[in-house]
């Protein structure tokens, strides 16, 4: 297990123009602590990582890793990858095709020449720790893409390193697998309790596997906490996106009212807790309900008049997407099966409704400079 501190860590990539793509980062991840690093492509999130591993050299900063600086500009200090107790599974498995299942787990006591854990039974141990064992004699292309990535975890964690790394590790698994291993590296942790970093762009991923997690955007932390905090208090209108928020708003101040696109907000009375006088709502698709009549809100819900544009079955749920009334802002809701009593044909395409949610179930931000430009 390890203390992780990344002080001031910058990394710039030359080109046309050139890109910082890790910008003086600050972070500090506790010893056994799973922390996942969150974010679309070219956030920095996988720089972050490399740096992390020594396979990247930033241009300044300092990482120390347990009792060890690992990199430092100032001291001019830069262990190699091999001579970091770090532990790594990749997105694409990496394993060795001509080597069998055992041979590819063993690899990294060999390569570090631990005589000791080779001939204790740690690839045995750590294997049936990841529901491998009966495949130690297979070879990789005897085996499934969930087999292969237990392979890779198995690899990654044989040696016990002081920090495992995780470079978006599911990604290339059917949704049926990845829910399944991300619940086995989920208890795996639990049992074992090392240090991890985990890169991934999927908000359920984040959520379900890390103890913290950091949004990142541009190279920089734009929200560190633990999932619960990130998921129900977002920080700012970038991050409730990431965590999904996909609907937005953009309101303003109209009168003692507030509009959207020109149209009147029904708010009943309620207090929009957005300071300046514009603002941005942001919301999740099942947080919205459809309604045929304004008559039909309920005392804290806001609504607005819209037009169904299409309907998609979901199984248990549709997928409307409609567009506000009179404007070209587009806004996407899932409703439940269940509450339509077997009317599946209530929304059909064209027809009007009210576009409903609770007062309590939105993020509010004011819309300053930056935020206007985005929108």
């Amino acid at each position: 297990m390890a203390y992780v501190s990344i002080e001031g860590l910058t990394k710039n990539f030359e080109g046309k123009p050139p890109t910082t793509a890790v910008d003086d980062l600050h972070l500090e991840i506790e010893e056994g602590e799973f922390l996942v690093l969150l974010g679309p492509s070219g956030c920095g999130k996988t720089t972050t990582l490399r740096c992390l591993a020594g396979l990247e050299r930033p241009a300044d900063g300092r990482i120390v890793l347990g009792n060890s600086t690992v990199f430092d500009t100032t001291r001019r200090i830069d262990i190699a990858p091999d001579r970091r107790s770090i532990g790594m599974v990749f997105q694409s498995y990496a394993l060795w095709p001509h080597m069998t299942v055992r041979k590819n787990i063993r690899y990294p006591l060999a390569a570090r020449h631990l005589r000791d854990k080779l001939k204790d039974g740690s690839v045995e141990r750590i294997a049936d720790a990841v529901d491998c064992g009966s495949l130690l004699d297979r070879y990789p292309a005897q085996l499934s893409g969930g087999q292969q990535q237990r392979v890779a975890l198995a690899r990654g964690l044989v040696s016990q390193p002081d920090l495992v790394l995780f470079d978006e590790p599911l990604s290339n698994l059917d949704a049926r697998l990845r829910q399944q291993v991300r619940a086995e590296l989920h208890e795996l942790h639990r049992k074992r309790s090392f240090t991890a970093v985990f890169v991934t762009h999927d908000q359920s991923e984040a959520l379900s596997l890390g103890q913290r997690m950091a949004i990142m955007r541009a190279g920089k932390i734009e929200q560190l906490g633990t999932p619960r905090e990130v998921f129900e208090h977002p920080a700012n209108d970038y991050v409730a996106e990431f965590i999904g928020m996909s609907e937005r708003l953009e309101l303003k101040r109209s009168g003692e009212g507030w509009s959207c696109d020109g149209q009147p907000v029904q708010a009943n009375g309620n207090q929009i807790p957005i300071s300046a006088s514009d603002g941005v709502v942001r919301l999740r698709p099942d947080d919205l309900r459809l309604v045929s009549d304004l008559s039909e809100l309920r005392h804290s819900e806001l609504g607005l008049e819209a037009r169904v544009m299409d309907v998609a079955y979901g199984g248990k749920h549709l997928d409307v997407s409609l567009r506000l009334q009179a404007s070209e802002t587009r806004i996407n809701a899932q409703v439940a099966t269940a509450d339509l009593g077997g009317h599946l044909n209530r929304w059909a395409t064209g027809a009007r409704a009210i576009v409903a949610f609770e007062l309590r179930n939105a993020q509010y931000f004011d819309l300053g400079p930056a935020l206007a430009a985005m929108g």
